[in-house]
């Protein structure tokens, strides 16, 4: 089940929050780029998660997918992942 939608009038502000929050959490020390096994949204290790997406061959925090479809629904790189993990995990 996709994460419930913000209501209309928070989406922006949370969207430019959540666009900060990772640009400066790619700046960090620790921060590992997707093709260097990091988290395809934050960069970070994903140590411990089981998440990976074929489609992208990458690996990614489920709470950072569930980010991204808060903020923006329509992104079709998130789409495709939750997909999978549907695909990977049904109800």
């Amino acid at each position: 089940m996709l994460p419930e939608r913000l209501p209309n009038e928070a989406v922006g502000d949370y969207k430019n929050r959540l666009e900060a929050w990772m640009d400066e959490r790619a700046c960090q020390p620790d921060a590992s780029m997707p093709v260097e096994g990091g988290c395809w949204w934050c960069w970070s290790d994903p140590a411990g998660s089981e998440e990976f997406s074929m489609e992208w061959d990458t690996f990614y925090h489920k709470e950072c997918l569930e980010r991204i479809l808060i903020a923006d629904p329509e992104n079709k790189e998130a789409k495709i992942m939750f997909a999978e993990s549907q695909q990977e995990n049904p109800a």
